[in-house]
């Protein structure tokens, strides 16, 4: 997809000046390996693959009751814990911090602790949280007073500069040849991805896949965004409906790039109806009260898309079976629930 860089050089310039200090402590704060990786090496980042597997199949564990804590407590349990995953590496944990928003538009800050002191709990080395937002987002979050009781790194970059980003590229992806990750993100030994379920103005949908949107440069997303709405604004009502489909292409092209280890999903409430953000026609559909654990990005969303079908009426399954498919065809997980093996607590 090619670049615009013209339309976004003042949306540059706003969030460069608006926090460049921070994003050059940050750059400064990169790891080494990250920072004299080679410009020639364009892989995509491998991960470690689904280590959460029963009997030959994804594991996929959805706990149900009223209290965040013990839903996390039994899910993590009935995957085998996190020590396997983490002990000893260096991890980074991917919220949804689209904006300083409650939850369920943000991920709920609390339980993003929680799971990052279970990470740390389970011999992680290194536990940080990141999401390509702006500062601001996580400290109203609370993230920089409540992370560094427990140890936990908070990484926070100038999304709109490129040298906090890696370039990779892969001859499967359809939509972007190349795509700009986030250097934390490559050189992580663990990614955990952390999403609500939502739905999405643009998308139509916001899960596990979705989520990766925050882990790329700016103008990639700005670009797939742009692209949707004809160069106009997201509010304008322009739709490119050749580019619909391609769109949420682009989410598992992200997600591809990223290959996290391990998706949370907190879905004690969920958007439905509208979104990403509370307004408008979008509605909070609470006391669903689940947790779904998974190392499977696609059977993940799948179970999702079917959770939003169950609760959503304005929702059908066929708005991110796309996205589903698309990620099967890349090798990222399994859409066929059939043959994924679920335990529910």
């Amino acid at each position: 997809m090619k670049k615009n860089k013209s339309e976004y050089s003042r949306r540059e310039f706003i969030r460069k000046t608006s926090y460049g200090i921070a994003g050059t402590i940050a750059y400064q704060l990169l790891p080494e390996n990250a920072k004299s990786a080679s410009a020639e090496d364009k892989t995509p980042r491998a991960g470690m693959g689904n280590v959460f597997m029963q009997d030959g199949k994804p594991l996929l564990v959805v706990a149900e009751g009223i209290d965040r804590a013990t839903r996390l407590k039994k899910g993590l349990e009935k995957i085998g814990g996190l020590e396997k995953l983490v002990k000893g590496k260096n991890v980074i944990l991917k919220p949804n911090a689209l904006a300083p928003a409650p939850y369920p538009v943000c991920t709920e800050p609390d339980f993003l602790i929680s799971i990052c002191k279970a990470v740390v709990d389970a011999g992680a080395k290194k536990v940080s949280i990141y999401d390509g937002v702006p500062e601001r987002t996580f400290r109203l979050m609370g993230l920089y007073e409540k992370a560094p009781k427990y140890g936990i790194e908070v990484l926070n970059v100038d999304f709109s500069r490129h040298d906090f980003f890696t370039t990779v590229e892969k001859k499967s992806w359809e939509i972007m040849k190349t795509i700009d990750i986030s250097t934390y993100i490559q050189a992580a030994d663990v990614v955990i991805n952390i999403p609500n379920i939502k739905r999405h103005g643009d998308a139509g949908f916001s899960c596990c896949m979705k989520n990766h949107f925050g882990s790329v440069y700016g103008p990639n997303r700005w670009d797939a965004h742009s692209k949707l709405h004809k160069g106009k604004s997201v509010d304008s009502g322009v739709w490119d409906e050749s580019f619909r489909i391609p769109f949420k292409q682009v989410a598992v092209e992200f997600s591809d790039a990223v290959r996290c280890e391990l998706n949370i999903v907190d879905a004690q409430d969920m958007l439905i109806k509208g979104g990403p953000h509370i307004s408008g026609k979008a509605e909070v559909k609470k006391g669903v009260n689940k947790l779904i654990i998974c190392g499977d990005i696609v059977a993940t969303d799948a179970y999702c898309s079917a959770m939003m079908v169950k609760h959503d009426p304005t929702y059908t399954a066929d708005i991110w079976e796309p996205a589903i498919l698309y990620g099967e065809k890349l090798g990222l997980g399994i859409s066929d629930l059939g043959k994924v093996k679920i335990i529910e607590v």
